[in-house]
């Protein structure tokens, strides 16, 4: 969980991906990285063809941020 985890979200809720507000856990106020979460980033990998393997790797965070620009 952190400020990682925050930003994560924020860019997977650009690509309509997130589970929703009420359902992301927090901790210390800020979002956890939880199976909600990994299936978001299986989604988003399957979608634009990365292998699907939940991990938020250089290829993932290069691809998703040049798209919710």
């Amino acid at each position: 969980y952190g400020s990682d985890v925050d930003e994560l979200v924020a860019l997977l809720d650009k690509q309509g991906l997130t589970p929703g507000s009420s359902l992301i856990e927090r901790k210390n106020g800020h979002a956890v990285f939880t199976q909600d979460i990994e299936m978001a980033v299986k989604m988003y990998q399957t979608s634009n063809n990365l292998p699907d393997t939940g991990r938020v790797d250089e290829a993932f965070i290069k691809s998703i941020k040049g798209k919710s620009k």
